[in-house]
């Protein structure tokens, strides 16, 4: 059984960035038994509105300046003694770099760097998998320019090593298709533009920096575990029964697949994972098997795992607080949820109408139709009476100027993402940059 949290000993908690729906949905998993404090440049986002937050401080984007969030972050930390650091999001990649001089101001849950780049950088993850004999889509990692147009077997889909939200996944048709997902890279449309200038120098040694995958069969799924000195202490999996415009789950439906599981423990043991991950996989019903596209180093959106019966969230907390846990089962198999005005946004970034937009907003208040026996996983009135500022804030723009949409995602990704740029320069860093900027001198 999992050890309780003591109900007298009300953590107080720094979240890394509050505009994620990751951190939003962590918010209800956390919220009322825990003090929570957020860090994010927009003084707008999600998060802020909600009365589960006591304060908001402002930080840069990490994308732009890595070193200047870790002084701010590390100012905080000496400001005010937290309980707990909680990595909601791709933060994790450049905490990872500091995390024994973190360890020393809080409780944070992290691998060692060399972990978390491998499952941050896809073509290392790839490589992990073939390794450790584990099934993924047939892949191509490039190793040179010539080798990517040489490439002839289409449909497939063309990846950047680092890329988040969707961003850096292409999906080509042809040759033509593919030629101009590369020129969009190269012009920094979504994610930095010396990703695939990388790709022409892996020739002279540098690591492969994309990689070529063929479409897998089945459904796309999603397992997310915590784990604790490489032994899994918690899990949860889902199926999307709806995917977005670029592709990441706006609705889905809690499972329990022991197969999958016991992959996703091999390679948690193999790196010695210490903290959250969650693997993408896709899982074929007619054959009862699963291959992986890419795992990441974070927790991901909780509240379907919630609703099931298992608060990773919160086993994350006691992770972080060096609790020994014995491992959780699975939740209940068949919990519905939905992504509220992540659908809105999904709608208008394919091209849909406002009419679309409006029948969308109308089931989803009436709990119809596709909502049917849903519940909203980011606008929740009854817990969080405040969440329904955001989605209102969404809708509006949604119906007065879909095309909004693109610019919204865009804006609030920028502030959370680790684009491949950044994520160079916070690999490049010495530790005597990271920690002379942790420490604030």
């Amino acid at each position: 059984m999992q050890e309780k949290s003591d109900p007298k000993a009300r953590y107080k908690i720094l979240l890394t960035e509050g505009s994620s729906t990751s951190a939003r949905q962590t918010l209800y998993a956390l919220g009322g038994r825990y003090t929570i404090d957020v860090l994010d440049p927009n003084p707008l986002c999600q998060c802020r509105f909600s009365k589960f937050v006591r304060h908001w401080y402002r930080c840069p984007p990490i994308s732009v300046d890595p070193e200047q969030y870790l002084r701010v972050l590390g100012t905080r930390l000496r400001a005010e003694s937290y309980d707990v650091l909680f990595p909601t999001h791709e933060q994790a990649y450049l905490l990872a770099r500091v995390r024994h001089q973190l360890q020393r101001l809080t409780g944070v849950a992290l691998p060692a760097f060399e972990a978390i780049d491998t499952l941050q950088d896809k073509a290392k993850f790839s490589q992990l998998l073939t390794e450790l004999g584990m099934p993924q889509p047939e892949t191509k990692i490039i190793s040179s320019s010539s080798d990517l147009w040489r490439h002839e077997t289409f449909p497939c889909f063309l990846k950047l090593a680092h890329g988040t939200a969707g961003s850096g996944v292409a999906y080509a048709k042809n040759f033509g298709e593919m030629s101009r997902a590369v020129e969009r890279w190269r012009k920094g449309q979504g994610t930095a533009e010396a990703e695939t200038e990388e790709s022409e120098g892996c020739s002279t040694g540098q690591s492969p920096r994309m990689l070529i995958q063929q479409p897998a069969r089945g459904t796309l799924s999603i397992l997310q575990a915590v784990f604790q000195h490489g032994h899994i202490v918690g899990w949860h999996d889902a199926s999307a029964s709806e995917q977005a415009a670029e592709g990441a789950p706006v609705a889905r439906v809690s499972t329990g697949r022991e197969s999958v599981l016991q992959d996703v423990a091999k390679l948690g043991a193999a790196l010695r994972w210490h903290g959250a991950l969650f693997f993408e996989y896709f899982f074929d019903e007619t054959s009862g098997t699963h291959q992986f596209l890419e795992a990441n180093p974070r927790i991901g959106e909780t509240l379907n795992a919630t609703l099931a019966g298992v608060n990773l969230a919160d086993l994350l907390v006691q992770v972080s607080r060096d609790v020994p846990i014995d491992r959780v089962n699975a939740g209940a198999i068949g919990v519905r949820s939905h992504q509220g005005f992540t659908n809105l946004l999904s709608i208008a970034r394919r091209g849909g109408s406002r009419l679309e937009v409006a029948t969308d907003l109308f089931h989803g208040f009436r709990g119809s139709d596709r909502f049917f026996k849903s519940e909203n996983e980011l606008t929740r009135m009854k817990e969080d009476w405040m969440s329904i500022i955001p989605a209102a804030a969404v809708s509006l723009a949604m119906l007065v100027v879909p095309k909004a949409s693109h610019r919204m995602v865009s804006g609030t990704v920028g502030g959370y993402s680790v684009p491949p740029g950044a994520a160079r320069r916070i690999s490049a860093l010495g530790a005597s940059e990271l920690e002379t900027a942790l420490s604030g001198v």
